[in-house]
């Protein structure tokens, strides 16, 4: 039983079973913490893009999202393809504060903004 309710909170939210990444998640995203204010983040229904600073990024095809509810907010952990066809996963944790807000589970510290 606990391990159907908690199957349950990997994907609401990531439009019920299919995985794809939700509306609020879309767009371009940008900082300005220090190190960061030439890059962005570009998520598309199929892809993420990092802006990697001047006229660089790199992009990968999005596999799936999962949505996990947290005492912080609700978590989504996007699994993308490497460019080397290994998987990644990046959770993130959203708030919807001032148009939206982005932090990456591993860097705290670091708040993108939806520009888009």
């Amino acid at each position: 039983m606990i391990a159907v309710a908690a199957g349950s909170l990997l994907t609401a939210g990531c439009h019920g079973s299919d995985g794809k990444v939700p509306d609020v998640l879309l767009g371009v995203w940008t900082s300005s913490s220090p190190g960061y204010s030439d890059r962005y983040i570009e998520i598309r229904p199929d892809s993420i893009t990092f802006g990697t600073g001047g006229t660089t990024s790199v992009r990968y095809e999005i596999r799936g999202c999962e949505r996990k509810q947290t005492p912080d907010g609700p978590l989504y952990v996007l699994e993308f393809e490497g460019t080397s066809g290994g998987a990644f996963r990046r959770p993130l944790y959203y708030s919807p504060e001032g148009g939206g807000r982005l932090k990456f589970k591993n860097e705290p510290a670091v708040t993108w903004v939806k520009t888009s």
